[in-house]
């Protein structure tokens, strides 16, 4: 399915001729690709950063296609120190005050942040090797979800052109369980983030 075809599927299960509504539906795609890689087990692309380290901020901003930590290590004297994946609550115990110092751990904090443990004394270079969302099917026009997870990604955009178009909240459902269906039937529905699921392979590796 390319995106042309899915762009006049929407349109037609819609039946909703508004303009505003038809500038949204790339929104709506973009979320359920994103639903996609979170819910099944695909493979992602690897991809490199530098986020920023502020003085005494110990949060880090991902970058707009982060999707889960491969590696993260900051430069200290000329040499790489990885930093120790761990729970945020670990941090919080951990380093219950903001002293801060030369950081070791990080954690998971938002899908859009890592926090740092101690927060950082001065300013380090970082290196962020991670998972990111490959291209979208609206910018590709033909893309590996768009070939292999058609329905599931017909059916989650429909599910929030419902939301959208304040559809009865059964069919919102309706549109919801055709979703969550077609990724049941290729057997990849995992029910849980790809966090969870690269750090679990990486401590069994």
């Amino acid at each position: 399915m390319t995106y042309a075809e899915l762009l006049q599927a929407i349109k037609d299960f819609a039946v909703d001729a508004e303009a505003t509504f038809y500038t949204h539906i790339p929104e709506f795609v973009r979320a359920t690709e994103k639903r996609i890689y979170h819910d099944a087990d695909l493979p992602v692309t690897s991809l490199s950063a530098a986020p920023v380290v502020t003085a005494g901020n110990p949060l880090l901003t991902m970058p707009g296609d982060f999707l889960s930590v491969d590696s993260l290590y900051i430069t200290v004297s000329g040499s790489a120190v990885f930093l120790i994946p761990k729970e945020i609550d670990f941090l919080k115990t951990a380093y219950p005050t903001s002293t801060p110092g030369t950081p070791r751990y990080y954690a998971v904090a938002t899908a859009t942040t890592l926090q740092l443990a101690p927060a950082p004394d001065t300013v380090y270079s970082t290196t962020l090797d991670y998972f990111g969302y490959p291209p979208s099917i609206v910018t590709a026009n033909t893309t590996f979800l768009g070939d292999n997870f058609e329905a599931a990604l017909l059916y989650g955009s429909l599910r929030d052109a419902a939301v959208y178009l304040k559809e009865e909240p059964d069919i919102v459902e309706m549109y919801n369980k055709q979703y969550a269906d077609a990724l049941r039937i290729t057997g990849l529905f995992a029910g849980k983030s790809r966090t969870d699921t690269y750090r679990n392979k990486r401590k069994q590796a």
